[in-house]
This record gives C-alpha cells, structure tokens and sequence, in this order.
C-alpha cells in the first residue's frame, strides 16, 4: 500500500531498486543532496510495503542528514513526506517510531548507506573479500538462484519475470560484481 492505496509489488520492488540505484550513484560522486532525496524515496517504499521500522529508520536517517545538507525538504514533497510519517507513527505508535527515529538520525552516513542498500546481503554474496557492490535485492534473489545452479529459464519462473529481464539482471550482477560468468557469481 501506498499509504492507503495498493500497489503491486513488482512496483515496490521496482522502485526500490531504481532508488538504490540512485544511491549508488550520489555514493560515488558525494551527492548529499541526492542521498537525501533518495533516503526520502525509499522511506516511502518502505513505508508501502508495511517495513514501518525501516521506514521510521529511514525518516531519521534522513533528517539528519537534511540538516548536515543544511536545507530541508522541498516544499512540493513536504505533504507525502508528513502522510509517510504519519502512517509509520500510527502503525509503530508514537514510541516505537521514535525510538526507529532515533537509531537512523544516530547512524553514521556509510552505515546508513549500507542499511538502505543492503549491502550487508551483497557482501555475503562477494567471497572475494572485496569492498560490498551494490546488487539490488532483485539482483541478490538472482544472484543466490545463479549459485543454486538454475537456468535463466527456471529463474525466470520463480520469480515470475520474463526470461530476457533475467539474462539483464545477470549482466548487471556480472558487472557489478566484476566476474566475467555465472560460476563466478556462485
């Protein structure tokens, strides 16, 4: 739900990942700003998918880091921002969410980064031992199919994708991981 209205979770998904995307990019390059924004985004989502712990996290994470922007929230997204933090409040209750509030305004910026990115999952992922990449959570349901040893066909399958989404999940994990084959990936 979208604070009230449902929506398919391949859109969820969708959008999540579009977001960490996002994320990766502002990582790389120091956007603040854009970090910021992208924090905002994935509260929503969060927030849609009924992760209201992640969502409050998420919403404190990113006040902290709007005041070390030294700006705040556009106005145009100030309404949806206030539905969001009005929806994870009522379904946390007051102390719940301020407590969630609370641990995200206190994590330093690289673990907050890594929460939304969920890169803790990316790196059990990377054996290597190399710094954590950032694959999606579809790329990472992917990614542990490709170690199982199941076909583009039978990935595509369970998880109810077509198969060519899945031929370009795999060369985006391929070349976020650096690996040149799916033996690698496992």
């Amino acid at each position: 739900k979208y604070f009230g209205v449902d929506l398919s979770p391949f859109y969820l998904e969708s959008a999540r990942e579009h977001l960490q995307q996002a994320l990766c990019a502002q990582r790389r390059i120091g956007h603040r700003w854009g970090m910021a924004m992208s924090f905002e985004g994935l509260a929503y989502v969060a927030a849609s998918a009924c992760e209201y712990e992640r969502a409050a996290r998420l919403i404190g994470a990113l006040h902290t880091l709007w005041n070390k922007v030294g700006t705040k929230l556009h106005t145009f997204m100030k309404a949806s921002h206030d539905r969001c933090v009005a929806c994870v409040t009522r379904e946390l209750g007051e102390v719940q969410f301020r407590s969630n509030f609370q641990r995200g305004a206190e994590m330093p910026l690289g673990e907050v980064l890594a929460y939304a990115l969920g890169e803790a999952e990316a790196a059990s992922l990377n054996r290597a031992g190399s710094p954590a990449h950032c694959l999606s959570r579809r790329e990472m349901d992917v990614a542990r199919l490709v170690a199982d040893g199941s076909t583009n066909r039978e990935i595509a399958a369970a998880l109810r994708v077509e198969e060519g989404t899945v031929k370009t999940h795999i060369e985006h994990i391929l070349n976020k991981l650096g690996v040149a084959s799916r033996a690698q990936i496992a």
